[in-house]
């Protein structure tokens, strides 16, 4: 054999044809390659997804891992939160809408390019997948969110060998992870897919998740939301989220539906609006506080005609422009599995789009303190809605009345998980506050990531504004049940019992009886306060949430009964 000497020429040749092969015989980024996994260990029975997050930088995207037991239902936000986890170099502002994602040095945000009045040039993380989801026309329960049922999941594969990246149709929340899926974030314009990555290696010291955001994915379509607006383009000019009554994917609860159990109890307090704001028009005075309590009945109902005094025996309540309302609840609204409560009100359905007037809703779980729904809306503000104008539900979000009379727009409390002073097992009070849907001059409303909201204005009416039928319980808080421990000493009685700090709807009672017939005070606890002592008696309480209260009283002669009783204030 002829042997050919190595000269440089020939060693940059050879070096050259090595990386030639190289290039040729690359084989797509697998799951093989992932060096970060988060979820279950390994094993039979396990199945796995993959994460990819491309900045579009001119580096390479991350790719993470995701393993969850086959037998169990799992979606793209339940990735991205263990990821999240098990990765903290992996920061995002808020899981409710990416508006940001970073990972150590390298950060994007959403950017209007400079053009502010042009969605399409506007920079964002857009949500992609490897599975198309077909869905059934009726909903279904998944990981606690009513959601459009998937009727079958379509693997695509790998979208960086023999698959495909798609455009999600759904939010992260009501997509449903198969074996072998894969999740792609991608910044850049509409229709930007997530380049082929690498595998992510957390690093040492790297900021926690940020806690600035909701940790709830809506399960809707797919979010084009950002900080500066709602995205619009051809396909999603409807608006990301659920149509309305007995469209597919609905989420509207109808009355009639069994997951009721219950129904507001009380009015605490109702500052009625103006009839147009900006004005000196008189303030609404159409309905009173037993149209809004026990169920809704504004469907079908007679309306009294409208006159120049109030009219109390209206079927809904019309708060006016900005007007507010606050409700009470006995037992008190708990967080459950899904909706734990919906809101009526009396709008209209014609076709596909709802005559409706808008609310924000809040909660309380002590009565002074409230926490507001996010609340969006993907209207368009062009164009301001006219007095008897209407709108898409499906462009409508956390925003009591986008449904009609007779089915309540659903809101769960899990959403509000994070707010600071707020008990979600036990909200005492919902408060709801009229939408000015006034987008010409600066008196209307905005949502929770500042869009103006487009809804009817001016109604210069003496219905105008919301006009609040009812809400409905889904979830209620379970009744406490008393304790009452007794030691009797030579001269004293020793009585202990637990009071929780949260209660603040309950007032505790320690009373004592020689007959069972009169009952005299010894120690009360009002709404979650102190317990005052009194008949002589003396206090004293140790903890800070759940405190053990020691009530001691002078022991009297003869045959002596106490107790202690828990009542429920309105």
């Amino acid at each position: 054999m002829k042997h050919t000497p190595l000269t440089l020429t020939g060693l940059l040749r050879a070096a050259l044809a090595l990386l030639c092969s190289a290039t040729f015989a690359h084989s797509a980024i697998s799951f093989t390659d992932i060096r970060l996994w988060a979820g279950a260990a390994p094993g039979e029975g396990i199945i796995e997804a993959a994460l990819v997050v491309d900045f579009r930088d001119g580096q390479p995207g991350l790719i993470w891992g995701y393993r969850w037991p086959a037998l169990e239902s799992r979606t793209g936000q339940d990735m991205l939160t263990a990821i999240l986890g098990a990765d903290n170099s992996l920061n995002v502002d808020s899981t409710l809408f990416p508006n940001s994602f970073s990972h150590g040095t390298r950060a994007r945000s959403f950017s209007n390019n400079g053009t502010p009045e042009n969605y399409f040039d506007d920079s964002y993380w857009g949500y992609w997948v490897n599975n198309e989801v077909y869905y059934h026309p009726t909903n279904f329960l998944l990981n606690s969110h009513i959601v459009p049922p998937a009727m079958e999941v379509a693997p695509l594969g790998n979208p960086y060998g023999p698959g495909r990246w798609v455009e999600s149709s759904t939010g992260a929340a009501a997509r449903p992870l198969v074996n072998g899926s894969w999740d792609g974030w991608a910044y850049g314009v509409f229709g930007t897919q997530a380049g082929e990555p690498v595998a992510a290696i957390p690093e040492p010291g790297a900021a926690l998740l940020l806690a600035t955001g909701i940790l709830f994915l809506s399960g809707r379509r797919r979010i084009m939301i950002a900080a500066a607006g709602c995205l619009t383009s051809t396909a999603w000019a409807a608006g990301p989220y659920p149509p309305g009554p007995m469209e597919p994917g609905s989420d509207a609860i109808p009355a009639a539906s069994a997951l009721y159990i219950g129904w507001a109890a009380g009015v605490s307090s109702f500052q009625p609006g103006p009839r147009q704001a900006g004005t000196t028009s008189s303030a609404v005075s159409y309905g009173s506080a037993g149209s809004v309590t026990g169920p809704p009945d504004a469907a079908g109902a007679t309306y009294p005609p409208v006159s120049s005094n109030p009219v109390p025996a209206a079927p809904v309540l019309s708060l006016g422009d900005g007007g507010r309302v606050t409700l009470t609840f006995s037992p008190p609204i708990a967080n459950g599995e899904g909706a734990d409560f919906a809101v009526f009100e009396n709008g209209f359905a014609t076709g596909t789009a709802i005559f409706a007037e808008l609310a924000f809703v809040e909660v309380s779980s002590n009565g002074v303190d409230f926490v507001r729904f996010p609340a969006v809306s993907c209207t368009p503000v062009a164009t301001q809605t006219g007095t008897f104008g209407t709108l898409d539900p499906r462009s409508l979000h956390n925003l009591a009345g986008k449904y009609p009379a007779g089915y309540g727009t659903p809101f769960d409390l899990s959403e509000l998980a994070a707010a600071p002073g707020l008990d979600i097992r036990r909200i005492t009070h919902v408060r709801l506050v009229d939408v000015v849907g006034d987008v010409i001059s600066d008196r209307g409303s905005r949502d929770s990531i500042g869009n103006w909201i487009n809804d009817p204005f001016p109604t210069t009416f003496q219905t105008g504004g919301f006009d609040l039928d009812a809400v409905g319980v889904i979830h209620e808080a379970d009744e406490p049940l008393p304790h009452l421990d007794l030691a009797v000493y030579t001269n004293s009685v020793v009585l202990t019992f637990i009071r929780d700090a949260s209660w603040t709807d309950i007032v505790l009672a320690l009373q004592q009886s020689s007959s069972g017939q009169e009952w005299t005070p010894l120690a009360v606890s009002s709404n979650g306060g102190g317990t005052v002592p009194a008949a002589g008696a003396e206090v004293a309480e140790a903890g800070s949430s759940s405190i053990l209260v020691t009530v001691t009283a002078p022991r009297t002669a003869g045959r002596q009964m106490y107790r202690l009783s828990l009542q429920r204030t309105p």
